[in-house]
């Protein structure tokens, strides 16, 4: 399965078109400004100022102007009224780097090979699939067949 996450644009940014509750799960940017913003699950803050950082958003989709919010006060912000002309922008957050985190920790989980030390790689079990790291000719090899007494391995170049 592949992993999903959040996506993050670019300089998106642009001003609510209406006044927001806290309890609204949809929003209006500046006519013309929608396609700044993507059409896929992103997370945006919302009302960032100097003085106030800002309420985190999760938006699940966009069509034309309009975004469709899955959820408000994320990531530790307070879901709160915004006024027209409050500032709306797709901004990196915690939250995307720990997305990226949990991905690379899941993947080198699933691929950390084994260490082996064999000249000739003859008296390494294996199991088909498996990749381990040689530390006697510093190669990777993978596993073409393989059982608990004995493997067929290939060195990757």
């Amino acid at each position: 399965m592949a992993t999903s996450f959040h996506k993050v644009t670019n300089n998106a940014a642009s001003t609510l078109a209406a006044t927001i509750d806290d309890d609204d799960l949809s929003l209006s940017v500046a006519s013309g400004d929608g396609a700044e913003f993507s059409t896929a699950l992103q997370w945006l803050t919302i009302g960032r100022t100097s003085a106030y950082a800002g309420e985190i958003v999760e938006a699940s989709s966009r069509s034309s102007d309009a975004l469709t919010l899955a959820a408000r006060g994320e990531q530790g912000t307070v879901a709160s009224g915004h006024e027209s002309g409050a500032l709306v922008e797709c901004l990196l957050t915690a939250e995307h780097i720990t997305e990226l985190q949990d991905a690379v920790n899941a993947l080198e989980a699933r691929v950390q090979p084994r260490h082996v030390n064999d000249a000739g790689m003859t008296d390494v079990p294996g199991v088909q699939g498996e990749v381990v790291f040689n530390e006697n000719d510093s190669k990777f090899y993978g596993c073409t067949v393989g059982s608990e007494t004995a493997a067929t391995w290939v060195a990757f170049h």
